[in-house]
């Protein structure tokens, strides 16, 4: 019936905007990883992070039960919890020594040198 063709129609245009929006996340927080670690504004990448978990959240109520939308959702948190750690270790405060205790207690060795990226720490 032309009604459920009309259901049919909507529910498809808002899992379309979804997966467009799903692909500027992805775009967004690869770029944002990409950064070198000289470069990072953190206060950008929060501020940008937050307009996009803003938007995510403002989709139609059909795709928010949905795996896609719950795992970008995960992803944007996930992310957004970070930044204000990112910021707290490129404080001018942080000295080697620090960085030798981070690496001590993850397990994770890394060079902070001019080609560490955002996504060499997270």
């Amino acid at each position: 019936s032309k009604q459920v063709q009309e259901r049919c129609h909507h529910d498809l245009k808002q899992i379309l905007q979804l997966w467009h929006m799903v692909d500027m996340i992805d775009y967004n927080l690869k770029y944002w990883n990409e950064t070198l670690w000289n470069d990072i504004d953190c206060e950008a990448i929060e501020d940008g992070t937050k307009v996009l978990f803003k938007q995510l959240r403002a989709t139609d109520k059909t795709v928010k039960v949905t795996n896609t939308y719950a795992m970008t959702e995960t992803n944007v948190k996930n992310f957004l919890s970070t930044i204000p750690l990112v910021s707290d270790l490129r404080h001018p405060s942080m000295r080697e020594r620090h960085w030798e205790m981070l690496m001590e207690l993850t397990g994770v060795k890394f060079v902070i040198d001019d080609k560490f990226k955002l996504s060499d720490l997270i």
